[in-house]
């Protein structure tokens, strides 16, 4: 989504979110047992640390918290709690999530403590995150020959776990977000910068799984929710991209959808259609922004797999909030793969604050997706809807 539109100094209307707090704190009481041993014991030979305190819940109520902060898994203290997916992840990705929150709990000092409403919550881009990303990579990698060699004639060299941070709520949003028709590859940078365009910006990956159905052209289709803070309100667009106002989803009491949201393309590059013969107006993101050095369409064939992939960099120099929901789609075949729901928040864009980072996989679109490309093919009058030109 491009974005460059100034800030409106206006007071700030928007309802402040729930506390994840009460979840928390069920979450926290929960039975939780230790690490495997095995792991435990790789851990303390390459790190110099007694793992013994870590303390994993992986019951629904840790389930419900990680899904309330956007996570697969989060750490607070020497306990982890893991999202609902992980126990379904594949053997290594679920030992390097719980070596990586493992490194977590050495980070805040391996003690117990309680939730409550004034701890912070991490951000990607922490040094904190960055580290014991690092090292829980690591872990997984053997060493070379002769290091293993060496290692086993001297010993290992620990590694260092030099972070020391204060107890706040770490989170795991990178890396693969998996579901059953294949995984997304986050690789989002936040962008800071105090008075000036703040936001996400880089790559968004989906790769089919072996077993997902067969398609010639995977594409990545996008909808979007972009909040003005200021006002309470959804921004509203001017100019050349004044149409996107009109094909916002605006949601009913009992209708299972969400108000704002639209799918990301330039109305400034499409029309309505007003002949049978015109030509369907694409709903795809890279038809509009094609970034052909960073981002490809993808396909699936029996194993042989090409990954489809987009590059975005929303933001602002506003206080606004961007909520996402990224489909990857069989072009040719219909079929929707799985879906990426992410956003982030611009919580105070002179300090170049951006928060609330997060990202979740899913199995298949939610209703508010389908309703915002509903919303798309009715404006433009693309065969199948009811708006579509007979002659």
């Amino acid at each position: 989504m491009k974005h460059h539109a100034p800030a409106q100094a206006m007071q700030d209307n928007t309802a402040a979110a729930p506390s994840p707090a009460p979840l928390l704190e069920r979450a926290a009481s929960e039975s939780a047992e230790s690490m495997p041993h095995a792991l435990q014991h790789r851990m303390q030979a390459r790190f110099g640390h007694d793992f013994g305190h870590v303390r994993i819940h992986a019951g629904p109520a840790s389930a419900a918290a990680a899904e309330a902060l956007g996570a697969r898994a989060y750490t607070l203290g020497r306990d982890v709690h893991l999202g609902r997916e992980v126990p379904a992840l594949p053997s290594d990705e679920r030992q390097q999530l719980l070596a990586h929150e493992a490194i977590h709990t050495v980070q805040q000092g391996a003690g117990e403590v309680r939730p409550s409403d004034a701890l912070g919550v991490s951000r990607p881009d922490d040094a904190a995150e960055r580290e014991a990303h690092a090292l829980a990579a690591h872990l997984g990698h053997p060493p070379s020959p002769s290091l293993a060699l060496r290692d086993r004639v001297l010993g290992p060299s620990p590694a260092r776990i030099q972070r020391a941070v204060a107890p706040h709520i770490q989170r795991d949003l990178k890396g693969k977000h998996s579901v059953r028709d294949g995984h997304f590859d986050v690789n989002l940078k936040t962008e800071s910068h105090p008075g000036a365009k703040n936001g996400m910006s880089g790559t968004i990956k989906f790769t089919a799984s072996d077993k997902a159905p067969d398609s010639k052209n995977i594409r990545l289709l996008q909808v979007v929710r972009d909040q003005n803070l200021e006002t309470g309100k959804e921004y509203q667009w001017t100019g050349d991209e004044a149409d996107r106002n009109k094909m916002m989803t605006k949601a009913t009491k009992g209708s299972g959808f969400r108000s704002g949201f639209f799918v990301d393309h330039s109305a400034a590059l499409a029309n309505p259609r007003t002949s049978k013969a015109d030509p369907a107006v694409s709903p795809y993101y890279r038809d509009y922004w094609p970034n052909a050095a960073s981002s490809q369409d993808g396909s699936k064939q029996g194993k042989t797999v090409k990954e489809a992939s987009l590059w975005d960099y929303p933001g602002s120099s506003g206080k606004r909030r961007f909520t996402f929901e990224t489909a990857a789609k069989g072009a040719d075949t219909g079929y929707i793969f799985a879906t990426l729901q992410w956003g982030f928040t611009i919580s105070d864009p002179a300090k170049g604050n951006v928060t609330n980072e997060h990202a979740k996989a899913y199995r298949g679109p939610s209703r508010t997706f389908v309703r915002a490309v509903s919303a798309f093919n009715e404006f433009y009058k693309n065969p199948g809807a009811s708006t579509a030109p007979t002659k």
